[in-house]
C-alpha cells in the first residue's frame, strides 16, 4: 500500500485481496475489480470515490454487505453484484444513483435502512438484471413500481425465491410476478422457485424472448403457452414436479417455430407433451430443435408423436421420412424409467420413427426400452417408372452412440429387408455399450472406429466384436471370463497381420495373459499401439515381457487393480531378466495404481517422462531409482523381509525370505538417472518411508497420503512444480532439493512434522503460486521465500510463523491470503 500510494492518479485497479483496499488513496479510480476476491466487505468510507464509474463485486463469495453510503458514488454507471450468495439486501436509497446503467444483481432485504425494489423505478438499467429473494417483497405495488416494463434497455431478467420460503404465510408470489412485467423485447427469462402454480399472461406476448427458463417451481402445474413466441430458442424446464404436460388447452395448432434447444429435467409427473385439449397440425411440433434432453421424468412413456410421412427426393432417389424432430442434432435421454417406444401412439407399419440428422445419442438408465427406433422406407424407382420399398435406417447421420444401464434393450431396432440393405448405422464412428446385458451383437456400421464394451453383465463376446477390431482406432473392452481358447483361435484365424489400433482399454483379460500360444499371437497383430489400459486382470502376476516385446509403439501404458502383480519377470524369479533393455523403447508415461503384490519394476526405458504409483504395496518401505538400490542391498541397509508367498504362485520359502521391501525403478544400465523423467507422483503408499535417489531431470513432484514418509533424496535442480500433502512424518526437503531457481508452484498441505523449508540465494526466484496449509512445525519462511511474497500471482497461508526481527510484528497468524 505504501506503493500504491505513490501513485494517486490512479484510474483503473483490479486486486485479488480486499482487505488492500484503501480508498484515500485514489481519488482519480474511475474502475474498480475486486471480482472473485475473499472480502466479506467494502470499507465505508469507499464513498469518497465521487469519480468512480465501474464496481465489479461479481463472484465475490463471501460478501455480506455493501458500503451504506453507496449513494454517494454518484458517476457510478456499472455495479456488477451477481453470484455474491451471501449478500443479504442493498444499502438505502440506491436510487440516487442515477447514472448507473447496469446492475447485475438486486438483493431484497428485510432489515430497516435497507433498498426495495422501488429503488430501481428511476434508474435506466440495461444488460442482465436478477432480482433476488422475492420472498422478502411486502407488497405486490412495490414491485410494480420498480417499472421494469419502461427498462427498454433489459435483455436479460431473473426473478429467484429462496426455495425454503415458499410456504411462508405472505405468499403472494403470483401477485409478485404480475407486477414484474418486463417490455415486450426482453431477450432471456429466468424463473426460480416461485411459489405460483400459474403465470400471468404477459408472458405470451414477449416476442423477443430467445431463452426461457422455468426451475424449481413446485406448484406450477400448467405453463403459459410458449409454442405462440414467435423467437423463442432455448427452452430449460427443471424441477417441476406438478407439471405432467407441456402444452394444454390449445386452440391452434402447436409447433415451436425457432426452438433449437429443449431440456426437460427431474419432472416426476411429466407424462404426456400435451393434454387432450391441444390441437397438433400437419407440421412438425419442433421443425428445428437440434439439441433434446430429457433426464428424470419419470413418468414419460414416450416422444412425441411423429409427423405425418414427409418425402424427400436426392439424386432420383425419394425418402419417406416420419419424425418429431427432423432437425435434432444432439439427443440425451436419462432416468426415463417408463421409455419403452419412440412415438406416443404406435408406429405405423412400414413407417419407423427416423431421426434425419441425429448425430450424437445417449440413452442412460431407461429400463424399459427394449429396441432402438427401426427405420423408415426408401422408395426407389427403377426403369420404366416401377418402385422398390427397402429399409432404411433410423440414424442415417448418427456419428455417437452411448448407451449405459438399459437392462431390457435387446435389438437395434434395424429394418428387416434385402441383405445389403440393413445398414442400421451407415456414419457412426464412436459407440459406447456399458451394463446392456442383453445385446449379444453389434449392430452393421461400416465406419466404427472407437467402440467400447463394458459390464459385469455384459453377454456381448470378443468373439462378436471380433469383426470391427481391424478397423478400429480405440477398443474398450471388458473381456468376459466365459471366453474360451476357442475365441482366440477363432479370432487369430481373422487377424493375421498388424492392426491400425493406437488406443486399448481391456479389463478381466485373463485370456489375453494366459499361456497360450494364440494368446501372444493375437499380441502381435496390436504392434502399432500408442496407449494401453489393462484393469482387474488376476492372470497377470509376473511383468509380462513377453508381451512388450511386441508392443514397439506403445507410449502410454496403464494398470490398475491387478492384485497379484508382482512386477518380477518369470524367467528369473526374482529379478529382471538381463538384456531386456529394449522393451517398450518408446514408453513415455507409466501408471500402476492398486497392486497390491507389486515389488519390482523392471528395465524400464530411458524414454520414459511420466511415472505415477498410487496405493500399491503398504509392505514397501523404499523406492529407489536408479541403481543405487543395488548398493544399499549389497550393504545391508534399509532391508526388510516380506512374505509374499501367498501373492507369488509357485515361490518357494527361500523365495520369501529374500523378498525385501524396497521397490526397484530400474532403467537400462547406461541409464542410471532416467534422463528424460520429468513427471513422478506417488500417491497412498501407507507403509513408504523413503523416496531415494531422485533423478535430477524431474519436473513435476507429487506426494499425496504417505503418512510414514521420512526421506526424499536426490538433486531436483530443475524441479518446477512439487506438492506434497498428507505426509505427517517429513521433517525437511533440503535433501531432495538444489537451488529451485526454477520451482514455479509450491503447495505443502497437511505436512505436521515439516519445520524447515530450504533456502538459497536464487531460491524462489520463478516461484508464482505458494500454498503452505496445516504445517503447524513451519514457524519461519526464508528469507529468500519471504522476499518474494510480495510478487505471487497466488498465494494460501494457512500457519502461523514467525516474522524477520526486523519487522514491526514478531508473530501473526495469517488465514487464506488468496
Amino acid at each position: 500500500m505504501k506503493i500504491l500510494s505513490k501513485y494517486n492518479s490512479i484510474r483503473a485497479l483490479k486486486i485479488k485481496r480486499g482487505s488492500f483496499l484503501r480508498p484515500k488513496y485514489l481519488h482519480h479510480l474511475r474502475y474498480l475489480d475486486l471480482s472473485k476476491s475473499d472480502i466479506e466487505a467494502l470499507p465505508e468510507d469507499i464513498s469518497i470515490l465521487y469519480h468512480l464509474q465501474t464496481l465489479n463485486l461479481s463472484d465475490c463469495r463471501d460478501l455480506q454487505r455493501l458500503p451504506k453510503e453507496l449513494k454517494y458514488l454518484t458517476s457510478l454507471r456499472h455495479l456488477y453484484t451477481h453470484k455474491c450468495p451471501k449478500l443479504k439486501s442493498m444499502p438505502a436509497e440506491l436510487g440516487h444513483l442515477t447514472s448507473l446503467q447496469t446492475l447485475t444483481c438486486f438483493v431484497v432485504g428485510t432489515d430497516t435502512g435497507c433498498s426495495n425494489v422501488r429503488e430501481l423505478q428511476n434508474l435506466d438499467l440495461g444488460g442482465r438484471l436478477e432480482l433476488r429473494q422475492l420472498e422478502n417483497v411486502a407488497r405486490a405495488d412495490v414491485v410494480e413500481a420498480a417499472g421494469l416494463g419502461n427498462k427498454k434497455k433489459l435483455t436479460e431478467l431473473e426473478l429467484v425465491w429462496t426455495n425454503n420460503d415458499q410456504q411462508a404465510q405472505n405468499n403472494n408470489h403470483k401477485e409478485v410476478v404480475q407486477g414484474l412485467k418486463p417490455h415486450d423485447g426482453l431477450k432471456a427469462l429466468r424463473i426460480y422457485s416461485c411459489g405460483s402454480s400459474t403465470f400471468p399472461s404477459w408472458m405470451n406476448m414477449l416476442n423477443g424472448m430467445v431463452e426461457f427458463t422455468l426451475s424449481s417451481c413446485q406448484k406450477l402445474e400448467k405453463l403459459p403457452a410458449l409454442w405462440q413466441l414467435p423467437v423463442l430458442e432455448i427452452l430449460h424446464l427443471e424441477a417441476l414436479p406438478s407439471l405432467h404436460c407441456l402444452c394444454s388447452g390449445g386452440t391452434t395448432p402447436i409447433t415451436f417455430q425457432k426452438l433449437k434447444v429443449l431440456t426437460l429435467f427431474s419432472m416426476e409427473k411429466f407424462e404426456a407433451w400435451w393434454d387432450t385439449d391441444a390441437i397438433q397440425g400437419e407440421e412438425p411440433i419442433f421443425p428445428k430443435v437440434e439439441e433434446l434432453q430429457i433426464r428424470q421424468c419419470g413418468g414419460l412413456i414416450a416422444l412425441p408423436k411423429a409427423a405425418p410421412v414427409i418425402t424427400e427426393s436426392s439424386g432420383g432417389v425419394d425418402t419417406k421420412c416420419r419424425s418429431a424432430f427432423p432437425a435434432l442434432r444432439k439427443m440425451i435421454l436419462g432416468s426415463l424409467n417408463m421409455f419403452d417406444r419412440w412415438e406416443a401412439v404406435e408406429e405405423s407399419l412400414g413407417e419407423g420413427v427416423t431421426f434425419p440428422r441425429l448425430e450424437e445419442l445417449h440413452i442412460s438408465f431407461c429400463e424399459s426400452l427394449s429396441a432402438l427406433s427401426k427405420g423408415s422406407l426408401l422408395v426407389k424407382q427403377s426403369f420404366g417408372g416401377a418402385e422398390t420399398v427397402c429399409p432404411r435406417s433410423a440414424f442415417p447421420a448418427l456419428r455417437k452412440l452411448r448407451l449405459y444401464d438399459l437392462s431390457a434393450l435387446e435389438s437395434w431396432g434395424a429394418a428387416e429387408g434385402t441383405p445389403g440393405e440393413e445398414v442400421t448405422f451407415p456414419l457412426l464412428e464412436k459407440l459406447d455399450i456399458v451394463e446392456c446385458p442383453k445385446l449379444t451383437d453389434l449392430p452393421e456400421a461400416p465406419k466404427l472406429s472407437e467402440l467400447g464394451i463394458e459390464g459385469h453383465d455384459q453377454r456381448m463376446s470378443l468373439q462378436a466384436a471380433s469383426r470391427y477390431i481391424p478397423s478400429l482406432s480405440m477398443l474398450c473392452l471388458d473381456v468376459s471370463p466365459d471366453e474360451a481358447e476357442t475365441t482366440l483361435l477363432h479370432v487369430k484365424q481373422k487377424w493375421n497381420h498388424e492392426l491400425p489400433m493406437a488406443t486399448m482399454r481391456l479389463r478381466w483379460c485373463d485370456l489375453l495373459f494366459s499361456s497360450h500360444s494364440n494368446a501372444l499371437a493375437l499380441w502381435a497383430c496390436f504392434a502399432r499401439l500408442i496407449d494401453l489400459s489393462i484393469w482387474d486382470c488376476d492372470a497377470l502376476v509376473y511383468w509380462p515381457e513377453n508381451v512388450f516385446q511386441v508392443l514397439v509403439s506403445l507410449r502410454k501404458l496403464s494398470i490398475w487393480g491387478c492384485s497379484k502383480l508382482t512386477g518380477r519377470t518369470q524367467a528369473s524369479g526374482e529379478q529382471s531378466a538381463p538384456g531386456r533393455d529394449g522393451l517398450l523403447p518408446h514408453l513415455e508415461v507409466l501408471r500402476i495404481k492398486d497392486c497390491a503384490s507389486l515389488v519390482e519394476v523392471p528395465n524400464l526405458p530411458a524414454s520414459l517422462k511420466g511415472l505415477h504409483i498410487g496405493s500399491c504395496n503398504d509392505n514397501i518401505k523404499s523406492i529407489v531409482f536408479g541403481l543405487q538400490e543395488d548398493t544399499r542391498l549389497a550393504r545391508g541397509e534399509g532391508v526388510v523381509q516380506l512374505d509374499t508367498s501367498s501373492s507369488i504362485p509357485g515361490s518357494s520359502s527361500r523365495e520369501a525370505t529374500t523378498s525385501t521391501a524396497v521397490l526397484k525403478l530400474s532403467s537400462a544400465a547406461n541409464h542410471r538417472f532416467f534422463p528424460c523423467l520429468e513427471s513422478l507422483s506417488i500417491g497412498f503408499c501407507d507403509g513408504l518411508s523413503e523416496v531415494a535417489n531422485l533423478p535430477p531431470s524431474i519436473k513435476t513432484l507429487d506426494i499425496n497420503s504417505c503418512d510414514n514418509l521420512q526421506s526424499l533424496s536426490g538433486q531436483l535442480g530443475d524441479i518446477q512444480k512439487l506438492t506434497i500433502h498428507s505426509c505427517s512424518l517429513l521433517e525437511s526437503l533440503d535433501s531432495c532439493l538444489g537451488e529451485l531457481r526454477s520451482l514455479e508452484e509450491l503447495e505443502l498441505y497437511d505436512c505436521k512434522s515439516l519445520v524447515s523449508l530450504p533456502d538459497g540465494p536464487q531460491a524462489y526466484s520463478s516461484l508464482r503460486v505458494l500454498r503452505i496449509m496445516l504445517c503447524d512445525g513451519v514457524k519461519s519462511l526464508p528469507p529468500s521465500l519471504q522476499s518474494r511474497l510480495g510478487w505471487l500471482e497466488q498465494e494460501v497461508l494457512v500457519a502461523r510463523y514467525e516474522e524477520p526481527k526486523t519487522r514491526k510484528c514478531a508473530m501473526r497468524s495469517l488465514a487464506c491470503l488468496k
